[in-house]
């Protein structure tokens, strides 16, 4: 991403440089170096505001949201993650409205404020389901089940774990259904190879 940012900085592609950006801070986020991450997050959102894109802001919000998660400063990572989802909105980004709510809810669920998760998490969980974000989905209902068992709503609990193990088993077998048919295919490309060369 490096190399993408200086190359769209030789050109002047203005929105490719915020992307880059962001692409660097969630890169340094994901990879745990915390220090890169940050400068790269608060150039990401200086730019991007500049640009007035409001997808890039949203992203920016999202991985500073992130960020502040684990440096484990949590009020901070819900504000930011509001940001992310307000600009989200002002972007039409159903899927960054999606990532920001369900990170909120996620934050809360650590700080056992299951009352405002679940408020949170179910309109991130209409937005998944109404865009057919299955793997969102199955993690909103894992994060359901953990908020509802937190406010002793075992029944509703149970409802979203079961909601969540259909979901994710589904999941897997798409997988490996995948996984198989390349398989098969490499198998096939090999054969054929194999083929030839005896010729």
């Amino acid at each position: 991403f490096l190399k993408d940012l200086s190359l769209h900085s030789q050109l002047q592609d203005q929105k490719s440089i915020g992307r880059a950006l962001n692409n660097l801070s969630f890169t340094f986020i994901r990879g745990n170096i915390l220090d890169s991450a940050k400068i790269y997050t608060a150039k990401a959102i200086s730019f991007n505001k500049k640009l007035n894109d409001y997808y890039l802001i949203a992203f920016a919000y999202r991985n500073a949201g992130d960020l502040a998660e684990k440096r484990k400063i949590k009020d901070s990572s819900i504000t930011l993650f509001e940001r992310s989802f307000y600009n989200a909105k002002k972007a039409n980004s159903i899927q960054m409205q999606l990532t920001a709510l369900y990170r909120i809810g996620r934050v809360l669920n650590n700080e056992k404020r299951y009352a405002e998760s679940i408020y949170y998490l179910e309109k991130a969980l209409d937005l998944g389901i109404t865009m057919g974000a299955k793997s969102e989905t199955a993690l909103i209902y894992s994060l359901l089940a953990v908020a509802y068992d937190g406010i002793g709503n075992y029944k509703e609990a149970y409802r979203v774990q079961k909601q969540f193990s259909y979901l994710n088993d589904s999941l897997y077998q798409e997988r490996s259904r995948s996984k198989l048919a390349e398989m098969q295919a490499e198998f096939e490309a090999e054969k054929k190879q194999s083929e030839i060369n005896q010729l």
